[in-house]
């Protein structure tokens, strides 16, 4: 019987996974699908509970905006140290356990985002100051995988309480001489000072959006990370483009967090080249 594996989230119909890994499927030959399940907050976790019946066909998922912390929510109990760290879930694990499916929550956006900090940016945050601008599931990834390689970590979230819960998760693992909640009164006198910024949050995603920042809050030795992938540039990247600094979009930090989900649903390490194209296929 055909596999089902699938992405959650409110909207995915932008979603380029479905076409990195079946394309992997294709290239290894293996009976399996990935699709898009686009869940409203109500349809949330009556979806969630029926993956857990035995009769389910679904043996793998990922977690998008804005999911990851609630499923992280519905998953404690049965959360990797990872993900159980980072305090969100972008991977759901299933195991059968005879009559019974374990839902395991894990989370690979972390090391995604360092491989591609690395390979598409070559940027090393080792005693570097990072802005981040979000502090949902992508963000605290982010900040949880930097740790305490940064000299300092500034962020910001309009959502307070989001805010504070990051803060206070940080300082649990990392102490508290690094990072920085900071207002908006502060923010852009912030990220003048950043050798990185990172954007963690959609503001992008739409024509109609807004530059999350002042423009002229960037400066000449300022790299750039947008973990938006679609479109290809930001309001964001193109001013990065327009000043000629370094910069890169999400769809590294996708394709390497979907390559870790697939080893963890299958046990096969997929095609990178395969998924890579896909990638930039679908994206044109």
């Amino acid at each position: 019987m055909k596999k089902i594996y699938g992405l959650i989230g409110h909207p995915v119909k932008h979603s380029l996974s479905a076409s990195m890994h079946n394309a992997a499927f294709i290239a290894l030959g293996m009976d399996a699908e990935y699709q898009l399940f686009d869940k409203t907050e109500q349809e949330l976790e009556k979806f969630i509970a029926q993956i857990k019946k035995p009769r389910s066909v679904i043996s793998g998922l990922n977690v998008t905006i804005p999911y990851k912390v609630t499923v992280h929510d519905l998953l404690k109990g049965s959360l990797s140290e990872n993900a159980a760290k980072i305090g969100a879930v972008n991977t759901i694990i299933i195991e059968e356990e005879g009559k019974e499916r374990k839902l395991i929550g894990e989370n690979t956006d972390g090391p995604g985002f360092l491989q591609a900090l690395d390979k598409d940016l070559r940027f090393d945050p080792k005693e570097k100051i990072v802005f981040v601008l979000g502090a949902g599931g992508a963000a605290r990834a982010i900040i949880m995988a930097l740790g305490s390689s940064p000299e300092k970590i500034y962020f910001t979230d309009i959502d307070e309480e989001k805010a504070l819960r990051l803060e206070a998760d940080y300082k649990k693992y990392f102490g508290d001489n690094r990072i920085y909640r900071v207002g908006e009164k502060d923010k852009s006198d912030c990220i003048k000072i950043a050798d990185l910024l990172v954007n963690a949050t959609g503001a992008g995603m739409k024509d109609t959006d807004e530059l999350p920042i002042e423009a002229d809050a960037l400066h000449k030795n300022m790299y750039i990370f947008d973990c938006i992938y679609n479109p290809k540039e930001t309001k964001l990247l193109k001013l990065a483009k327009e000043k000629k600094l370094e910069y890169a979009n999400g769809l590294g930090m996708l394709l390497y967090q979907g390559i870790r989900s697939f080893e963890l649903w299958t046990g096969v390490t997929p095609p990178e080249e395969a998924m890579r194209n896909a990638l930039n296929e679908a994206l044109g």
